[in-house]
């Protein structure tokens, strides 16, 4: 009993301050344990090369691939399970690299504005965002009744949200000549709007989304440019200013331009290619300027702008805009036409112009027809915000580390256009058994309707924004200071 009492207290003392050559002595003298005790040796030569490597982690990322929040227990403290996995480890040399990618999720853009209330589930949490909130692959983001939302992907791609409307964003995958998102309309009604290289002309006209103002980003206010304006004037000049109709426009347009050409040089020729899809539709291009609604096992329907008001595009070339429906080994890809709504029947079998009374939807979007002001918040945070996206020269380690994202096609040829093509099979595949499920739930359709819910909201913000533009408190603007304006933007851009 004493020999053991006394192997106890060993086993404390070693685990505190370790053995010393003294205690190892006495161990061995007396025979106390039936093996030697391994005594420190600063000789000891460990060789690296069998240690796990780990060459580099993305930024953002912890060094530790320990997923702590996730782990079981009963496996982690199972002998036979990290027999196993060790196992797997030793035959995967650079297991811990591909654990990092498969495991990091990139970030896919931020939210520039909500109005109402607007959250994301991110795994099985969700929280509330607004402005410069980051949203990350496999998020969700969705808005409540009453809301409405704006959000910006790294490619420049700007999302409008109507009211309960749910977006998954997927994925986005980046290669040296192209930049690919992949997302989810789960219900509701969108406007994406891709980045196009162009000029847009100097209209003396009000904005078409003034619920959504003034922005938090206070260069790309009107009222920004007003002030300037205003500064430079004498007195006579400024009695004038006080009738001028949209002051801060020609200024504003100018900014907005000159952005773009900047931001070009940064882009270069990289395209940015999108992959929208609904349970009974994919839609997929390069450059669009579309609305797209879906109700939850009814139809998908879709509308695409020939061109931008007030903007002249530096390209000329047409781009097709392609619809797969739905089915295993017979399906239709159709081409979107410009100009009109079309819709996908709810089976996701038929594509037909639609003949439905959308005067609610044709008012959503018209919201988007003139908004200079999102458009220069854009191109600011494009170049302050996601420049470091585009830095595609470097090498597969240095970009990881610098961005925080994945070079596709440079440490193996072609694996974006795989990627794509296991993308449409297996989303079309996936929606096609999803709506042969739900069938079987939903045995009646209910006729499309998209009531004026959704945007009565906004569009009283709006109206009230319109005829308040002109009232005293708002003249009062232009004297302000760049406190003073600061100010002002935080109380009224929350």
């Amino acid at each position: 009993m004493k020999t053991l009492a006394f192997l106890i207290s060993l086993i404390i003392v070693q685990g505190g301050y370790a053995l010393d050559a003294i205690d190892a002595d006495l161990i061995d003298e007396f025979n106390l344990v039936p093996t030697s005790i391994a005594k420190f040796d600063e000789d000891w030569d460990v060789n690296s090369s069998k240690l796990d490597k780990d060459e580099f982690k993305f930024k953002g990322q912890d060094r530790n691939t320990t997923q702590w929040d996730s782990i079981d227990p009963i496996a982690w403290f199972d002998l036979n399970t990290w027999i196993k996995n060790r196992e797997v480890k030793d035959r995967n040399e650079s297991w811990k690299q591909k654990f990092r990618e498969v495991n990091h999720f990139e970030r896919i853009g931020k939210v520039i504005k909500c109005i109402g209330v607007c959250e994301m589930y991110r795994g099985s949490r969700s929280n509330s965002i607004e402005y410069n909130s980051n949203l990350f692959e496999g998020d969700e983001v969705y808005t409540l009744e009453n809301s409405a939302l704006w959000v910006m992907l790294i490619d420049g791609t700007i999302v409008r949200f109507s009211a309960k409307t749910s977006v998954s964003f997927m994925e986005v995958n980046i290669s040296k000549k192209k930049l690919f998102i992949l997302s989810r309309l789960n219900f509701g009604h969108i406007h994406y709007e891709t980045r196009e290289s162009g000029e847009y002309l100097e209209r003396n006209l009000p904005e078409t989304d003034l619920a959504f103002l003034p922005l938090m980003e206070k260069r790309a206010n009107r009222e920004f440019y007003m002030i300037k304006e205003y500064r430079r004037l004498d007195e006579v000049e400024k009695l004038e200013y006080s009738i001028v109709k949209n002051p801060g426009f020609i200024n504003q347009y100018k900014e907005l331009n000159n952005y773009i050409t900047a931001n070009d040089s940064l882009i270069g020729d990289k395209k940015s290619h999108f992959f929208i899809y609904t349970p009974n539709a994919t839609f997929e291009g390069e450059m669009a300027n579309m609305d797209i609604s879906y109700t939850y096992y009814g139809k998908s329907l879709v509308y695409l702008s020939e061109k931008q008001d007030g903007f002249k595009t530096r390209h000329e070339e047409k781009v097709d805009i392609n619809v797969t429906l739905r089915g295993y080994k017979e399906f239709k890809v159709e081409k979107l036409g410009f100009n009109t709504w079309y819709e996908v029947d709810p089976k996701g079998r038929e594509m037909i112009s639609s003949n439905e009374n959308l005067n609610v939807l044709d008012a959503a979007r018209g919201f988007t027809k003139r908004i200079p002001s999102l458009y220069l918040l854009r191109e600011i945070w494009l170049k302050e915000k996601f420049a470091e996206v585009f830095k595609t020269d470097l090498s597969f380690k240095k970009y990881a580390q610098l961005t925080g994202y994945r070079i596709w096609d440079e440490l193996s040829e072609n694996e974006m256009n795989l990627r794509n093509k296991f993308v449409h099979e297996y989303t079309r595949r996936v929606e096609t058994t999803n709506l042969a499920t739900m069938s079987k739930l939903y045995k009646k359709t209910e006729e499309f309707s998209y009531p004026i819910d959704r945007i009565k909201t906004v569009m009283a913000k709006h109206y009230m924004s319109l005829r308040t533009r002109y009232s005293k408190k708002r003249k009062l603007v232009r004297e302000m200071t760049d406190t003073q304006y600061s100010l002002w933007v935080l109380r009224y851009a929350k």
